[in-house]
């Protein structure tokens, strides 16, 4: 559920910021109060609202009506840790496509040379991976589960 709540705070402020910018270019037209200055911020927050709608409207649709898909296969896992904190990747190794999650894994061994077997959780247009299941590949017993 954390997904959730960052998808929907990145909705909101790109909302908040495209029509607040818009409302208060309107409100600087109508006093002529447009100094180049405030014309420069109020450009950068356009944009920036621009972008976080741009990256969130697509999914809208799937993230609010819950519908997921699921991808089966095998499936690498690397950490990402370009952030204050490393974040999974989890690459399934028939479609060669990569999904980034919140939480660890508590696995033994990660790396591309570890295959697992996984299941996952993803929007419809594979932008954003959902949840995930971990499985081991000869036994097929679970090793983890995570969002």
């Amino acid at each position: 559920m954390n997904f959730i709540f960052t998808f929907y705070t990145l909705f909101l402020i790109g909302m908040l910021l495209f029509v607040g910018t818009i409302i208060y270019t309107i409100f600087c037209i109508k006093d002529r109060s447009i100094s180049i200055l405030s014309s420069l911020k109020t450009g950068l927050f356009f944009i920036v609202g621009i972008v976080l709608l741009w990256m969130t409207v697509p999914d809208l649709k799937a993230i609010v009506f819950k519908d997921f898909v699921e991808v089966n296969g095998s499936c690498t896992i690397d950490q990402n840790s370009g952030r204050r904190h490393s974040e999974p990747v989890v690459t399934i190794v028939e479609l060669n496509e990569s999904f980034t999650f919140r939480n660890k894994p508590e696995l033994r061994a990660y790396g591309p040379a570890v295959v697992y077997d996984c299941t996952l959780k993803v929007t419809k247009d594979h932008a954003f991976g959902i949840a995930y299941e971990i499985y081991d590949k000869k036994t097929k017993k679970l090793l983890e589960k995570g969002q």
